[in-house]
């Protein structure tokens, strides 16, 4: 194993969790409006991603992507993400390139989907790919995601602390290793 992958994603995985079909979890829409802030801890210095949904259909849903980088610049970014992607992608592709607005066939961008929460949920495990930051470039990485455990964590809905299930789990990728 390589140096040890972060994945902050905590609020993502919540998000695919409680749209998993599970009734006992309290539903957060993928609808225009859902804003998910992301701490980020990174070489260059902590910094904030904010990623709301600006639009939603049948087809897809559309990300805004905003960052301001630790040292100044910034990055902004309008994603569609296919539904069906959302439902069962085992890629995340958890950067965003600057002012993109393409489609990224097989992949999500808020956290894992749907089949890979259900695979963690029901097998305890799942095939799983995501990007490390190597230098100024993003390379993609392979593996296993496994189970460690689940709980629930506070977040702010609508301005009220509200506790929402989460997984815990391992990555055992090419690059690096890390937690989801």
């Amino acid at each position: 194993m390589q140096r040890p992958l972060a994945v902050a994603a905590l609020s993502c995985l919540t998000l695919a969790a409680a749209n998993a079909q599970d009734a006992a979890a309290p539903s957060l829409p993928l609808e225009p409006g859902l804003t998910v802030v992301t701490a980020i801890s990174d070489t260059r210095g902590d910094f904030e991603t904010v990623k709301q949904i600006v639009d939603a259909n049948d087809a897809a849903v559309t990300i805004a992507f905003a960052a301001d980088l630790p040292g100044g610049g910034a990055i902004t970014a309008l994603r569609p993400v296919r539904r069906e992607d959302l439902r069962e992608a085992t890629e995340y592709r958890n950067f965003f390139v600057g002012e993109e607005q393409a489609v990224h066939p097989g992949t999500t961008s808020l956290g894992p989907s749907v089949a890979v929460v259900r695979a963690l949920r029901e097998a305890g495990e799942s095939p799983f790919k995501c990007y490390i930051r190597k230098g100024r470039t993003y390379r993609s990485t392979t593996g296993t995601l496994r189970l460690l455990g689940d709980d629930t964590v506070t977040v702010l809905v609508n301005g009220a602390r509200t506790e929402l299930p989460v997984l815990h789990a391992e990555a055992d990728l090419e690059e690096a290793d890390g937690e989801l």
